[in-house]
């Protein structure tokens, strides 16, 4: 069996289970750890959302994709990008989750 790691748990698993038919059997969520770990973003008055997680661990920046907005149908190098930042974010993920 596989577990997977990811930020924001319900949204990602959403997206396995309707896209993918798959509903995995452990999960990881970095976002309700971080949560846990240094307490509610409202309380704390840092966030917890990966790209405040990356800056608060010092991990790599988090990506932005404003450059999508907008866009229905990605150029081949929108793709690239898209696939750059879906790579940091999963690395970002990782890291955090370590």
């Amino acid at each position: 069996e596989h577990a997977v790691i990811c930020h924001n748990a319900p949204f990602d698993c959403y997206i396995l289970q309707e896209k993918y038919g798959w509903v995995p059997p452990f999960i990881y969520d970095t976002r309700s750890i971080a949560h846990n770990v240094f307490g509610p973003a409202r309380d704390s008055g840092l966030g917890n959302s990966l790209a405040e997680l990356a800056e608060r661990l010092k991990i790599e920046a988090k990506g932005r994709i404003e450059f999508m907005k907008d866009v229905w149908e990605p150029s081949p190098e929108q793709w690239e990008a898209l696939d750059i930042y879906a790579r940091t974010d999963a690395r970002i993920t990782r890291k955090v989750f370590e």
